[in-house]
């Protein structure tokens, strides 16, 4: 959809000879996700079926059809193919819109046992209208109390919007959440995890994400355990992207991801871990796990965006 819009917005409607004004654009098919804003200077309405995972998008130029010339020259869209199904004579579609990118770009941790994490100098990219900054958060108790969800995530200093929180409630437990703010300019920021209490140890796994549908993530998990691994179940379409994170109490060694590439991996102090991993465009509705080197206090989060 998002080639599409591009090209809805792009020389088809300029100004002189009023070539477009509208686009009729429907979400896959028999999806009831209808725009209407008008019709063409010449009287013939311009109708565009837009896929969703695995559906094409399909254009006609009312009655009459569309040549891959004008696709290419009048519209400027570079790659048009013709659709080979029962479709209106005429009819050509896009190639699918590709998943957003989404990179690690900073990690950082403290066993200050504090009640707020100051995190500066925070690696966050080249600076972009859409960049949209993602901190998954790794906290460790490991002090025979239950845990705790951050009662803010502090991003370039506005509230980022915590989108999901696994917190442990057993002893020595873990808490593991993720929050997001668009930040459109600089290159590095400050970010600070405010705690309802005092955390022994707190580590932040730092992520941008651009050329997104939506800042809302189109699907979100969390999970605990009390044994050597934990998991969650979380579908990533072929369009989408997504980044998942777990803090452990009782590591030493390290974190063995499966269904999920692991980015970072290491210590937030002594016995406990931190790790972050990317669940990959395609890879469809799996359970993502993350296993320990031995039975601990384990939680984990997921965030997938579109």
């Amino acid at each position: 959809m998002q080639a599409l819009q591009q090209v809805g917005r792009g020389r088809g409607e300029r100004a002189a000879g009023g070539y477009r004004r509208a686009l009729h654009l429907l979400h896959g098919f028999g999806v009831p996700a209808v725009r209407r804003e008008g019709l063409r200077s010449d009287g013939r309405e311009t109708e565009a079926l837009g896929g969703s995972t695995g559906c094409p998008t399909f254009v006609r130029d009312g009655l009459k059809p569309l040549s891959r010339l004008r696709l290419q020259q009048d519209w400027g869209v570079r790659e048009v193919y013709q659709h080979s199904a029962a479709l209106a004579s005429g009819a050509f579609f896009f190639p699918n819109k590709a998943p957003p990118d989404l990179r690690l770009t900073h990690t950082a941790a403290s066993g200050a046992n504090a009640s707020a994490y100051t995190f500066s100098t925070v690696a966050i990219g080249e600076a972009t209208a859409d960049r949209l900054v993602i901190v998954v958060v790794h906290d460790s108790e490991a002090d025979a109390s239950a845990g705790d969800p951050p009662s803010s995530v502090v991003i370039d200093g506005t509230n980022g919007t915590i989108h999901e929180s696994g917190v442990g409630t057993g002893s020595n437990s873990s808490t593991c959440s993720i929050a997001s703010r668009l930040v459109t300019v600089g290159t590095a920021i400050t970010v600070v995890v405010n705690w309802p209490d005092a955390q022994v140890r707190c580590g932040i796994s730092v992520y941008t994400l651009k050329g997104y549908l939506s800042a809302t993530p189109v699907a979100t998990n969390s999970a605990i355990s009390t044994t050597a691994s934990v998991s969650v179940t979380m579908d990533v379409t072929a369009t989408q992207i997504g980044v998942i994170g777990v803090a452990d109490a009782k590591d030493t060694t390290g974190i063995v991801w499966t269904n999920a590439i692991e980015q970072n991996d290491q210590p937030i102090e002594t016995s406990d871990r931190m790790s972050s991993a990317l669940l990959m465009p395609g890879s469809g509705n799996i359970t993502r796990t993350a296993t320990a080197s031995a039975a601990g206090e384990l939680a984990m989060a997921g965030a997938v965006w579109e």
